[in-house]
């Protein structure tokens, strides 16, 4: 039995017989359920004197049978199904593990190329109560059936686009899904759709699914502050007891934008009052669901309200507050580097504002 050779790796894997390491004839390719492959020669040695068909890798015992097609179509289509960057890692596993089939070296194929393109891991429901795993590519539908109170937004980007609400629908350590927002004209994220297409035969939608979320959080310094907070002394008021519901000059509301993916879109957001006379603005990169939303708020990563903000622009929460949201997408310069509009504010048309109330 010859060795596989250097110049063996200069062809396709599959194009090796299992047995004499030799390059397939022309004339005809057998293989077994598992895609395990033998020339005609090693097909004739070990069947035709009466053996069992069976296939002669270790550990595999399934049955060998004839390929109908030609030998260079039944090739074209492996080569299409194992793009050539991986054929000696390929090789190799399928040399060392016999029980290896053609279909697990394919999950193993698309494992490398997830690492060069966006996640399609599944990811966990935001919605407050939902704990279901979904798929990145039914996100929009999950929210659309499962979840209909939250408003669904189409746009575009630097359009600013605005909305009222109530900070009483904030509770405590329950993220508020706010607003779905879908983007009209994500072009990065088209072509990376067409590359996985290309690459995998099939049509696999990627885009991403930007959420507005809030959530409002007690900010106590340690629990000992939280402890003698909630016992009070005995002589005191019913007013004095700790309620999980009652807003303490140490609460905030985090409000921010996350996307089901990994992107590089980034967003301006304000909030303000009806009359606009007090406004408070956010800008920085867009994040994914798994944030921790006390890690953002310790390290300023979304728009922060404090209590005297809560109170003072909503006169003791008889007021709503109007939202505003821009999305910024990357932009490349002609020296190649990332950058994003200088001036978000003056891109977006004032003209072009979407309210809901």
């Amino acid at each position: 039995m010859s060795g596989c050779s250097s110049e063996t790796y200069s062809i396709h894997p599959y194009y090796i017989c299992g047995i004499c390491m030799d390059k397939f004839p022309t004339a005809c390719l057998y293989t077994c359920d598992r895609g395990h492959l033998v020339c005609s020669r090693c097909y004739k040695q070990e069947y035709y004197i009466g053996k069992e068909r069976k296939c002669p890798y270790k550990h595999c015992n399934c049955w060998m049978s004839k390929v109908s097609k030609p030998s260079e179509d039944c090739l074209t289509g492996l080569k299409k199904m194992f793009p050539c960057p991986w054929e000696i890692s390929l090789c190799k596993k399928i040399l060392d593990d016999p029980k290896t089939s053609i279909s697990s070296l394919g999950r193993m194929g698309d494992s490398q190329q997830s690492l060069t393109s966006l996640s399609r891991k599944p990811v966990c429901c935001p919605y407050f109560s939902c704990n279901k795993t979904i798929a990145v590519t039914t996100f929009y539908d999950h929210f659309r059936y499962e979840h209909p109170s939250v408003t669904f937004l189409d746009t575009k980007f630097e359009i600013r686009n605005g909305l009222n609400f109530r900070l009483e629908d904030i509770h405590y350590n329950e993220r508020h899904c706010i607003l779905l927002i879908n983007i009209l004209n994500d072009k990065q994220q088209n072509k990376c759709t067409s590359k996985i297409a290309e690459s995998r035969g099939v049509i696999a939608s990627l885009k991403p699914a930007l959420l507005v979320m809030a959530i409002r959080i007690h900010c106590f310094d340690s629990l000992d502050e939280r402890d003698n907070f909630s016992s009070g002394d005995a002589d005191d008021d019913s007013s004095s007891i700790y309620d999980p519901h009652a807003c303490t000059p140490d609460d905030r509301i985090l409000i921010w934008i996350a996307s089901n993916i990994a992107t590089k879109y980034s967003y301006t957001l304000a909030v303000s009052t009806l009359c606009n006379e007090i406004r408070l603005k956010y800008f920085g990169p867009m994040l994914t669901f798994n944030e921790d939303p006390l890690k953002m708020c310790s390290e300023g990563r979304g728009l922060i309200l404090s209590n005297f903000h809560m109170k003072g622009m909503t006169e003791n929460g008889t007021k709503p507050l109007v939202m505003d949201i821009i999305i910024h997408d990357t932009i490349e310069n002609d020296e190649g580097i990332s950058d994003t509009c200088s001036c978000p504010e003056e891109c977006a048309s004032s003209e072009e504002i979407i309210d809901f109330y």
